[in-house]
């Protein structure tokens, strides 16, 4: 029996997009289950620990990411502190964190204005900076 037959049933005729949107579907779902399990039993080490996840790799910072935001406000302290890395991804994540959590991570501003406003710093940060403080307002 086919991966098809196992998802749909063995009668049904299913495209290839159909099904791959089935099962990215059902990755989502396990996904969002497993990063608000490990949200609901952080704790300051655990935040301190996800936030060293996002320099590994692109699928892991992007769940360490979910997870932070699915913690909201205990994180928001954290990952201010990531925001002010000069080499690595932890900006980057550290702004998606955030950015999910919207207003909840309105102590961020301040640190991201700075950001956008210091010349010193390259264009793409400056800017990255910015569309965080509106997508936290």
């Amino acid at each position: 029996m086919g991966i098809f037959s196992r998802l749909f049933g063995a009668k049904k005729q299913v495209s290839f997009a159909k099904a791959e949107a089935h099962i990215m579907d059902m990755w989502d779902a396990e996904i969002d289950k497993e990063t608000t399990e490990a949200a609901k039993n952080a704790d300051e080490a655990k935040i301190k620990q996800l936030i060293e996840v996002f320099d590994t790799s692109f699928d892991a910072g992007s769940l360490a990411s979910d997870t932070l935001a699915k913690i909201g406000e205990p994180a928001v302290p954290f990952l201010i502190e990531a925001l002010k890395e000069k080499e690595g991804y932890k900006f980057a994540w550290a702004s998606v964190a955030l950015e999910k959590m919207g207003r909840k991570a309105r102590a961020a501003i301040p640190v991201l204005r700075q950001i956008a406003n210091d010349p010193t710093q390259k264009e793409n940060r400056r800017r990255e900076a910015l569309e965080s403080i509106e997508k936290i307002r």
